[in-house]
């Protein structure tokens, strides 16, 4: 019997650390605030190469981890290594590989600046690891494993690959981002945002007004054995691999000030 495609492809997918994203040294200054609607702003969105079409296409599911070489447990942290934090709308979301990585491409408008040289009211394109990509593109050689997967279903099944579970974005949702400079070495890249710890760097608001980001990977217990209550303030250094939880969230204005205190 033919085993499905579903079949074939359920198994889990392991991504190295983001190699376009580098930490760049920390902005410096008084930090600046200042909302959309003072400032028309500036237009520094890009157009992402090798785009994906989504419509039309069969979907198979993917779950990725992330091996990192530094996990961010508080806001210093995350603030030490970015060039500028911002509140944002996510005004479009498309997804684009590069050789094998699949992308996610958020274009946003600026709503209040914490740190950094950008202003209220600009428009930027931040990527991030993880996004749909056409099976042929990412598993090219997939066939050489398994021939019953059939041409057809290489040109037409996307990957919806998701890095440790991270939620696709959505149009209109609010965001705060730790923003990082894209490795030169990449020029596909070239005038897009990066994100600090990748999905770990955005903290977004949910419908009832919290900010909190995504964290698949916690620890059930600490190192003493006792359950263990995450949050940013948690100075252990814990092994995400090996348990699951969900991050501290935040008010607008908690996030605001932790995040100023901190610059």
């Amino acid at each position: 019997m033919r085993k499905s495609l579903s079949a074939i492809l359920a198994f889990l997918c392991i991504t190295g650390v983001c190699a376009a994203c580098q930490t760049s040294p920390a902005s410096t200054g008084t930090p600046e605030s200042s909302h959309a609607d003072a400032a028309v702003g500036s237009d520094y969105r890009v157009s992402p190469p090798n785009p994906v079409v989504l419509s039309g296409q069969k979907t198979e599911s993917y779950y990725c981890t992330m091996d990192t070489s530094k996990v961010y447990h508080t806001i210093p942290q995350l603030t030490e290594d970015a060039t500028g934090i911002v509140q944002a709308t996510i005004e479009n979301v498309s997804y684009f590989f590069v050789d094998k990585t699949p992308y996610t491409l958020m274009d946003v408008q600026i709503t209040d600046v914490l740190s950094g040289s950008l202003q209220s009211g600009d428009r930027i394109s931040i990527f991030k690891e993880g996004g749909y990509i056409l099976l042929e593109n990412y598993m090219p050689d997939i066939q050489e494993r398994f021939p019953e997967i059939t041409d057809e279903e290489m040109r037409s099944t996307l990957a919806d690959v998701r890095v440790e579970g991270d939620p696709h974005p959505v149009n209109g949702q609010n965001a705060v981002f730790f923003l990082r400079q894209p490795n030169p070495a990449f020029p596909e890249m070239d005038g897009m945002y990066g994100i600090v710890d990748g999905y770990g760097g955005q903290f977004t608001e949910n419908a009832s007004g919290s900010f909190l980001r995504h964290i698949e990977h916690l620890p059930e217990s600490n190192q003493a054995g006792d359950t263990a209550a995450y949050s940013l303030e948690n100075v252990l250094e814990y092994d995400r691999s090996q348990a699951v939880g969900a991050d501290r969230s935040f008010t607008a204005a908690e996030l605001k000030a932790e995040i100023l205190e901190a610059v």
